[in-house]
C-alpha cells in the first residue's frame, strides 16, 4: 500500500514538475517592429522606395497603413508629427507629382479623413542627404506623448518613377485627343468651354452675394476610360490657379445623345467635391451646345448654390437674350473668336482690335483710348523701385509714380496713416497683389463697378472668402 502511494506521488510530482517547464518554455509573440501604436492611432510601416522629387533630388517615399483608434473622424495630417534624420540632419519634406495634369501629389492622402476604426494607406516623402546612410525615421502623436522609431537602409531600397514627364504627359494628351476625335461623346465634352456662373441661397459671409454672377472659362478633358479632369476659373482665378479641380466619369446614359458627366472627387476652392455632387446632364438643357454643373458649397455657415452655364468655346450665342450673355461675351470673348484665338489662361489676356472697336491695350502704357493696365510682375518691380531705387517708398510724388508706370490713376489718403499714398488700382483684376501698399486698377472703370476691394492675401482659398464684387447687374430671369 505504502509503495502504491509512493509510486502515486512520484508520478504527481513529475507531471508538475513537467507543466512547470512547459510553462517556463513558453514566451510572448515578439511585437512587429513595423507597428507603431500611438494611442489615438496605430502606425504600420510596410515599405520604402527612392523616387525622384519636383526639383530632381533623391527623396525617400515611406508606405504605411494608418488607422484610426479615435471616435471621430481623423486625417494622418492631424494625427501624426513625423520626423526623418539622416546624418543627424533633419529632412526636408520632398514635393513628389504623381499626376501632373490633375496636380496630385505622392502624400495626397495624409489629408483625408478616416472614419473610426477604419484603415488607409498613406505615404510620405523627405528629401535625401545621400542614398546610403541610414534614416531614422520618428513617428509622434501629434497632441500626445507616444512614439515610435522606424530605421531604413536607403541602399537596399529599390527606385521607382513617381510620374510621367510633363512632355510624356503632353504627348499621353495628344494620343487621348486623337482616340477621343474617333469617339463622339468624347470629342463633344473634350475641349474649351466658357459661359458665366451664380451663386444663390447665400448666407454666412456670403449673405451680401446673393444673386452675383461672373464670367468663366473652363477646359474638360476626359481620356477613353471615360474618366477625366474638369478645371473652371472666374476673373478672379486662372487655369494654373484654378476655381475648381474635379476628377469626373463619363456615362453614356442620360435623358440626351451626350450622356451624363459625375464628379468623383476633387475641389471647389476650399471644399472637397465627392461622388455624384455634380450630375451634368446636357439632354435637360433647353438650349443646344450647353451644360449646367451645380451643386452647394457649404463650409460652416458659410454656404451658397452655385450654378455654371457653360457652352464650348467658339460657340456663339445668338440663342440667348442680352440678360444671359456673359458679362465679357461681346467685348472680349467674340474679338477673340473671331481672330481666331484659343481661350485665353485667365481673363486678364487683353482681346485684339476688332470691327466692334475693341482696342488692343499697350498694357503698362498710356495708349490712346486703352485702359492703361499695369502688369502685377510691373507693379513688384514698381515696389522694388520705390525702395530701393527711390530710397523712400513714402516720399514717392504721385507724378513720380505715373512717370515710372506710364499710366495715370487715382490719388487715395490711406485711412491709418498721415501719409499720403499713390494707388493706381483695378478692381476688375480681382488678382491680390502681396505687396500692401498700393494694388492696380484700370483708368476707365466698367459701368456695374463702382468700388475696389484690397485683399488680406495671395492664398486662392481665402480670395474666395474676401471677395466681394460690386456688381449691381440683376440675376437673369429665364429658363435655361
Amino acid at each position: 500500500m505504502k509503495q502504491a502511494k509512493t509510486r502515486f506521488w512520484c508520478l504527481f510530482l513529475v507531471v508538475l514538475t513537467l507543466l512547470a517547464f512547459t510553462a517556463c518554455g513558453k514566451k510572448k509573440a515578439p511585437a512587429d517592429p513595423n507597428l507603431i501604436d500611438l494611442g489615438e492611432c496605430e502606425l504600420l510601416y510596410k515599405s520604402a522606395c527612392i523616387m525622384e522629387d519636383s526639383a530632381g533630388n533623391d527623396a525617400i517615399v515611406l508606405t504605411l497603413d494608418y488607422t484610426n483608434k479615435e471616435k471621430e473622424n481623423a486625417s494622418y495630417l492631424w494625427s501624426v508629427n513625423e520626423t526623418l534624420v539622416q546624418n543627424g540632419t533633419e529632412l526636408e519634406v520632398a514635393s513628389i507629382i504623381t499626376n501632373y495634369d490633375a496636380l496630385e501629389t505622392v502624400i495626397d492622402n495624409q489629408f483625408k479623413e478616416v472614419a473610426p476604426g477604419a484603415t488607409l494607406e498613406v505615404r510620405t516623402a523627405f528629401v535625401l542627404m545621400d542614398t546610403t546612410s541610414e534614416v531614422k525615421a520618428t513617428f509622434e502623436d501629434l497632441l500626445g506623448s507616444k512614439n515610435g522609431t522606424i530605421t531604413i537602409d536607403p541602399s537596399t531600397l529599390s527606385r521607382e518613377e513617381a510620374a510621367e514627364t510633363e512632355s510624356e504627359s503632353e504627348s499621353e494628351s495628344e494620343a487621348t485627343m486623337s482616340a477621343a476625335n474617333q469617339d463622339p461623346l468624347l470629342d463633344w465634352w473634350n475641349g474649351e468651354w466658357y459661359g458665366w456662373w451664380e451663386m444663390t441661397g447665400c448666407s454666412g459671409e456670403y449673405e451680401s452675394m446673393e444673386g452675383q454672377w461672373w464670367d468663366v472659362c473652363g477646359v474638360i478633358d476626359i481620356g477613353t476610360d471615360y474618366t477625366g479632369v474638369v478645371t473652371l476659373w472666374d476673373e478672379s482665378y486662372t487655369k494654373s490657379e484654378p476655381m475648381v479641380t474635379a476628377q469626373v466619369s463619363l456615362n453614356e446614359a442620360g435623358t440626351g445623345e451626350h450622356g451624363t458627366l459625375v464628379s468623383e472627387s476633387g475641389w471647389f476652392t476650399n471644399v472637397a467635391l465627392e461622388h455624384a455632387d455634380w450630375i451634368v446632364d446636357p439632354g435637360l438643357m433647353e438650349r443646344e451646345d450647353m451644360i449646367c454643373i451645380d451643386g452647394w458649397y457649404e463650409d460652416g455657415d458659410d454656404e451658397f448654390h452655385y450654378e455654371f452655364y457653360l457652352r464650348p468655346w467658339g460657340h456663339r450665342w445668338g440663342d440667348a437674350g442680352e440678360d444671359v450673355l456673359p458679362y465679357f461675351y461681346t467685348d472680349w470673348y467674340l474679338p477673340l473668336i473671331e481672330a481666331g484665338k484659343s481661350m485665353p489662361d485667365s481673363f486678364d489676356s487683353e482681346a485684339p482690335e476688332s470691327d466692334s472697336g475693341v482696342l488692343e491695350s499697350d498694357a503698362g502704357g498710356n495708349t490712346v483710348g486703352g485702359d492703361g493696365i499695369v502688369t502685377e510682375e510691373q507693379v513688384q518691380k514698381g515696389y522694388v523701385w520705390m525702395n530701393e531705387v527711390n530710397n523712400n517708398i513714402f516720399d514717392t510724388t504721385y507724378q513720380e509714380l505715373v512717370e515710372y508706370f506710364g499710366v495715370e490713376g487715382q490719388f487715395v489718403k490711406e485711412e491709418y496713416s498721415d501719409l499720403s499714398l499713390i494707388h493706381i488700382s483695378e478692381p476688375t483684376r480681382r488678382t491680390p497683389i502681396s505687396y500692401a501698399v498700393f494694388c492696380l486698377k484700370k483708368k476707365k472703370l466698367r459701368a456695374h463697378e463702382t468700388g475696389r476691394i484690397l485683399y488680406p492675401s495671395t492664398s486662392p482659398l481665402d480670395r474666395n472668402k474676401y471677395r466681394i464684387p460690386t456688381s449691381t447687374r440683376h440675376t437673369p430671369d429665364i429658363k435655361l
